[in-house]
């Protein structure tokens, strides 16, 4: 049996709930970490289950920094952009 399970949020969609030892521990946000939690599964204590998923925390917590960074450059960029060709006009 699995130290760590994986279960839906029951009030909300948008998340999920993972289950150490049977109870609750974490509730994540689905979209960020899902598709990343699946060698979680096979680890075998507890020390292992919480370094690991605070390794990989800090992995997605990063790049979603730099995404939602990245689209505030392209916006600000689009919208220089836009006031050069204003002018031009």
């Amino acid at each position: 049996m699995s130290l760590l399970k994986i279960v839906p949020d029951q009030g909300n969609s948008l998340y999920i709930v993972l289950l150490l030892e049977g109870e609750i521990w974490k509730r994540i946000y689905k979209s960020l970490f899902f598709n990343s939690l699946h060698h979680l599964l096979s680890l075998s204590t507890v020390s292992e289950v919480k370094r690991s998923f605070s390794i990989l925390e800090d992995k997605i917590a990063k790049a979603y920094v730099m995404r939602c960074l990245g689209k505030k450059a392209f916006l600000k960029s689009e919208r220089s952009e836009e006031r050069r060709v204003g002018k031009e006009c």
